[in-house]
């Protein structure tokens, strides 16, 4: 018997025991309310750098190789691995690309996962959304493809567009750069 659920960007088909997910951001970030999208966004963005670092330390394709895929899989979404400590890791390392060492991350990736985290925090300890915006400040957390700064924002649903901008093209490129490792 074929079963399916969806949720916010999500679907989930169980067929007799077998069970499916599908991901989908479009849909994760084009939910009414401003507090999910931006919770949303950064969860599709968190899974992106799991799967990298996933891939970073767990390459291989044996059974044991799973298993150690598993268990760090387990221990990305542990209480010791916050989202700012993997994107610090993403931010020290390296492969080896055309003979030279280069940083998986470059700045760039880096300051849009920053600002992403700042979002996402903001709405999640913050109830009304005024609050949630005055508390968006310094001028370390920057949406590049508007080159704006999160502090600059008065409007949630001038913050809703660009951060679904921004997070949709930050998807993108986290994606492309799971299949570089």
């Amino acid at each position: 018997m074929k079963e399916m659920k969806k949720y916010d960007g999500m679907t989930i088909i169980n067929d007799s025991g077998i069970k499916t997910v599908f991901y989908d951001i479009t849909e994760a970030l084009n939910i009414k309310d401003p507090r999910n999208v931006f919770l949303n966004g950064q969860l599709f963005i968190e899974l992106q750098c799991d799967g990298i670092l996933t891939e970073y330390f767990c390459k291989g394709e044996t059974g044991y190789d799973n298993r150690r895929r598993s268990l760090f899989s387990n221990f990305l979404k542990s209480k010791e691995m916050s989202y700012y400590t993997k994107i610090k890791l993403l931010k020290e390392l390296e492969i080896l690309e055309n003979n030279q060492m280069k940083k998986i991350i470059d700045k760039k990736i880096y300051t849009s996962l920053k600002a992403i985290g700042a979002v996402r925090n903001a709405f999640q300890h913050n109830l009304e959304y005024e609050e949630a915006l005055k508390s968006l400040t310094g001028d370390k957390f920057v949406f590049l493809l508007e080159n704006k700064k999160l502090s600059d924002y008065e409007d949630v649903e001038q913050l809703r567009y660009d951060f679904t901008v921004e997070t949709s093209s930050l998807y993108s490129s986290l994606h492309d750069l799971a299949f570089k490792i």
